[in-house]
């Protein structure tokens, strides 16, 4: 008869299959972000963009969140096999190791990510703490009082079976809501004139009299609006061939991100976008004194009146379905407007690049 004895009763192992799954939906969801194809869903003023890009991204040529994909499809493996085939110890001390080994590069990078970038990436944090509980299932398996030895275990256990079953449901919701909403984004930003998304009044800098261009949506008190813009510039400096528009995408009007954004427009109506954003971005944090200073020091004074052109621009992107930032969008002759990844907007622009020459 089965018990509810989570000390003496229950198989551990189970309870590892489930986090084991947790950590493959997160890291294969950062290494599909990695690798260009889908966007990092993050809320805004995470910082999900810088950790994934900085220098300790990657190890030995390969990114990290692919290391942990790899990792976590091995403890999968191995705690499916323990638990149909039975206790093993050289199996069991292999899911013991990876589990401490992750649990030190995650502990190793979540505080270099928050005391050196500091930023905070939740996908990472969440894999990190499935990571330090596996660790502590083996642990706790390993000082039990007692360890039902069992030829085989058996395959159904109902509790962990029900908590799988309710973890994978909710995965895929979670999955499929953000890959939907994007999905949803992206079907309506290819059918919005380019016009629209990229009027010539806006903010821009780069070549604005280029036929391809790049239209950012977000805000510059999120860290990865901030990478993105940089990234951009540094581009546009070494080749050109293409410009770059800025669109007001504020996904809360609170006054710290409402004041930046009036200080970015005031910018740009007195033609100092450009130079006011190269100060910018240079800045480690950008607060409202910080950009007031910029501005300043551009001779330009801050215009108040235009809060509510940013709040009027901020509405129109949401009514797009953008729900969080940055949304990058290539827009080229004889092409529909396309929402692409940092990575794919680098390659484009390559290749604008590479023609222009």
């Amino acid at each position: 008869m089965f018990r509810f004895s989570l000390w003496r009763q229950l198989d551990w192992v189970w309870f590892r299959l489930v986090l084991a799954s947790v950590g493959l939906f997160v890291t294969l969801h950062l290494s599909l972000h990695v690798a260009g194809v889908l966007p990092a869903v993050c809320r805004s003023g995470e910082g999900c963009v810088p950790v994934l890009r900085s220098s300790w991204s990657n190890v030995f040529g390969i990114p990290v969140a692919s290391w942990g994909l790899v990792a976590y499809l091995g403890l999968f493996v191995v705690n499916a096999r323990l638990s149909v085939r039975g206790y093993s110890a050289p199996w069991n001390a292999a899911s013991y190791a990876v589990s401490g080994v992750g649990a030190l590069a995650s502990a190793l990078l979540t505080g270099y990510s928050t005391s050196v970038l500091r930023s905070i990436c939740s996908w990472c944090l969440v894999s990190g703490v499935a990571f330090c509980s596996l660790l502590l299932a083996h642990a706790l398996e390993a000082v039990r009082a007692e360890r039902v030895e069992v030829a085989k275990r058996p395959l159904i256990q109902p509790a962990f079976l029900l908590l799988g079953v309710a973890a994978s449901i909710g995965a895929a919701t979670v999955s499929s809501t953000f890959l939907g909403a994007d999905a949803e984004v992206a079907r309506t930003i290819a059918s919005t004139p380019s016009g629209a998304l990229a009027p010539n009044q806006r903010p821009s800098f780069g070549d604005v009299t280029a036929d391809a261009k790049v239209v950012v949506m977000g805000e510059l008190s999120c860290p990865a609006c901030k990478d993105a813009l940089g990234r951009l510039m540094n581009l546009s400096d070494a080749g050109g061939g293409f410009g770059v528009v800025f669109r007001h995408g504020l996904l809360r009007a609170s006054g710290d991100e409402l004041a930046v954004a009036v200080h970015l427009e005031s910018a740009h109506r007195a033609g100092k976008f450009a130079s006011w954003l190269r100060r910018a971005l240079a800045a480690e944090e950008l607060s409202v004194a910080r950009s007031s200073e910029i501005l300043h020091r551009e001779g330009v004074p801050p215009d108040y009146r235009l809060r509510s052109v940013v709040l009027e621009e901020s509405t129109w992107v949401r009514s797009l379905g953008v729900r969080h930032s940055p949304v990058l969008i290539l827009i080229e002759p004889g092409h529909r407007p396309t929402v692409a990844g940092l990575r794919e907007v680098e390659a484009r622009i390559a290749f604008w690049q590479q023609r222009a020459q």
